[in-house]
């Protein structure tokens, strides 16, 4: 659940919500309806999103499938992972989701393979991909997600910057 909405429900267990509360928990609620409609949009188009990022990610590092045992199975389906990862994020209006049950995760897994400069491509990529089969208003709601995921997926361990 939404940590603030997750924090509303607890410190207002016992009593009526409070004006601010309510307007919280509205304003959440008002913006579903979009947060589903992008939802559905990225569902549709998925498979066109993964297939292109990662036709993309090829032609800028031809080598790396030669390098690497199913890379490209392995990488569509990180991809895969990632996008519906902060697709549910994007609904449920919660960085910390996308950060704690997918990213920190995955970039102990990337790292350890050392593909700095396929992930910084392929994250910085995906973006795109996604733009150009969502509307405008849809890659609005889901670019924050997009852009934490290639912030923290290029991160060196000791807190440096991108590889």
């Amino acid at each position: 659940m939404n940590p603030s909405l997750q924090s509303l429900f607890s410190q207002s267990e016992g009593r009526y919500f409070s004006q601010e509360e309510a307007r919280t928990l509205t304003d959440f609620a008002s913006g579903m309806d979009a947060r589903l409609s992008a939802m559905h949009a990225v569902d549709a188009h998925e498979d066109a999103i993964v297939r292109e990022t990662i036709d993309a990610v090829w032609a800028q590092h031809p080598d790396f499938e030669t390098r690497h045992a199913d890379a490209r199975a392995r990488g569509e389906r990180d991809v895969r992972l990632v996008l519906r990862y902060c697709t549910q994020a994007m609904v449920r209006q919660d960085m910390t989701f996308l950060e704690e049950h997918l990213l920190y995760w995955l970039r102990t897994i990337l790292q350890a393979f050392r593909m700095g400069p396929v992930i910084d491509t392929t994250y910085r990529l995906l973006p795109q991909r996604v733009e150009a089969h969502l509307s405008a208003d849809q890659v609005r709601l889901l670019a924050p997600y997009l852009r934490r995921t290639h912030e923290l997926l290029t991160l060196q361990r000791d807190g440096g910057g991108a590889r």
